[in-house]
């Protein structure tokens, strides 16, 4: 699952291209294009909580941070069914210095 995981500024335009595509009252402006948006769009807070932990094969720790966006029907350009995407932070830890922080490996978006 992590083998092609997105930078921040991937992650922030994926999410940007979604909220696009499914939430109400986000468009563009005259003259913006998709791109343009996703380069200004503003990456909205997400909680995440853990949901795995596991050893890689060069034997430093992964964590699996999961966070959504949720939208309920009435938020969304259809109006008639709720939308989600899930984010997942993937973040590593070298078990041969514990000491050091753990560090982002990168996102998963989910539709």
């Amino acid at each position: 699952m992590t083998d092609n995981l997105l930078s921040e500024n991937e992650c922030r335009k994926a999410v940007a291209r979604w909220m696009l595509a499914n939430k109400r009252n986000v468009c563009l402006l005259p003259g913006q294009t998709p791109e343009d948006f996703a380069d200004s769009f503003e990456m909205p807070q997400i909680i995440y909580r853990h949901t795995d932990s596991y050893a890689d094969a060069n034997g430093d720790l992964v964590t699996m941070l999961k966070g959504e966006i949720a939208l309920s029907d009435w938020e969304t350009k259809n109006g008639t069914e709720p939308k989600t995407l899930t984010v997942y932070k993937v973040l590593k830890t070298s078990l041969t210095n514990p000491d050091v922080e753990p560090f982002p490996a990168g996102y998963i978006v989910i539709e």
